[in-house]
């Protein structure tokens, strides 16, 4: 079957959203609540983002290590190009 527009079908989230910064950063889709709050998580940096799916005014991360929180704006994810975590860049490495 040739490989066009119309066979083929392209689940990827738009880059410019929520979904698509968190993929570009490396994180991954663990569960949405009951309250519909998106949390999302790189298990190698002990990672966690969270986010409300009906709200998604921000996001926050979390070193799970560290039990360190940042929220961020969800109009700043683009201009994030890395996360750094205690487990990824240890403090004093």
């Amino acid at each position: 079957m040739a490989d066009n527009d119309n066979t083929v079908l392209d689940l990827r989230p738009e880059a410019d959203t929520i979904k698509g910064h968190l993929l570009r950063l490396g994180l991954r889709w663990e569960y949405t609540d009951r309250d519909e709050t998106e949390t999302w998580a790189d298990s190698d940096k002990m990672l966690r983002a969270v986010f409300a799916t009906k709200s998604p005014d921000s996001v926050a991360f979390t070193d799970l290590k560290a039990n360190t929180v940042r929220t961020i704006p969800a109009a700043d994810l683009a201009t994030i190009t890395e996360i750094r975590t205690s487990t990824s860049d240890p403090i004093g490495a």
